[in-house]
């Protein structure tokens, strides 16, 4: 099954508007316009199986090495104008990896979001793809902690771009946005995709989407030992299932430590 766009619908669309028409001819059945509901005649093996896709992450190491990539492109990424070496590209990948944030999220930031004496940002909203803003999903803002590594980053990255804006004087579109086009535009999301996977290609790593940034946090996060809880609210989960069913297959290990301590305070 296709979209209106030639791209697959996947299987989670098709049981949602299963559902979608489901409830509304029985709706149409209980006021007696219809004389039953056809779409309660599917069965739920006549749908495509609805598979969530393991995350897909990076180690540690491997994060490092894209990390490096990002702040030092090679001479023709930069000479072939690929977005990857874009000035803005590095600080807002940084963003990403260090958070968790969403790529809507990180291209929606605005400095007025970064709190540089208390070490926070707070996502308060996302960039859709047709470049307009909307809130975050769930409808709801979350301030998280930002660690040292990226609060350099980000200072050295905001003197940067303020140089960029004293040059362009009136021609600069402020909208306070932390990453921007040079002229203080909106960054296509899409752009941004496309920037990190060819960053991430370069970088020789395992192959992973700029979505991939975000299981990298959180898989990370969760092997150090982190809190589930502490992950779903950095993430801005719904609910802890919805985080626990997404990384659930890296706590095996911290379960296997769990028992080791156990063993050890038994002597």
């Amino acid at each position: 099954m296709r979209g209106a766009n030639g791209k697959a619908v996947s299987a989670k669309t098709v049981w949602h508007i299963h559902e979608l028409f489901r409830n509304v001819l029985n709706w149409g059945v209980r006021r007696e316009l219809l004389s039953r509901n056809v779409a309660a005649l599917v069965e739920g093996e006549d749908l495509p199986k609805n598979v969530t896709p393991k995350p897909v992450g990076l180690t540690a190491a491997e994060l490092h090495i894209v990390l490096n990539e990002a702040k030092n492109p090679p001479k023709r990424a930069a000479m072939s104008g690929y977005a990857s070496a874009q000035p803005w590209f590095y600080p807002a990948l940084a963003f990403a990896a260090y958070t968790g944030a969403r790529r809507g999220e990180v291209l929606a930031i605005r400095w007025s979001d970064i709190r540089f004496d208390e070490m926070t940002a707070t996502i308060a909203r996302s960039l859709t793809e047709e470049l307009k803003f909307k809130s975050p999903k769930n409808d709801k803002a979350r301030t998280i902690s930002m660690p040292a590594q990226l609060v350099t980053i980000l200072q050295i990255w905001r003197a940067e771009q303020a140089k960029g804006r004293l040059l362009l004087g009136s021609a600069y579109s402020n909208q306070d946005l932390v990453f921007a086009q040079v002229d203080g535009s909106c960054i296509d999301p899409a752009y941004f995709s496309d920037a990190a996977r060819n960053c991430v290609k370069r970088a020789g790593v395992t192959p992973i989407t700029l979505h991939g940034m975000r299981d990298t946090h959180a898989s990370l996060l969760a092997k150090a030992g982190v809190p589930i809880e502490v992950i779903k609210d950095r993430l801005g989960h719904s609910s802890i299932s919805v985080t626990v069913e997404r990384y659930l297959d890296v706590y095996p290990e911290r379960d296997a430590l769990a028992a080791e301590a156990f063993d050890r305070l038994l002597g």
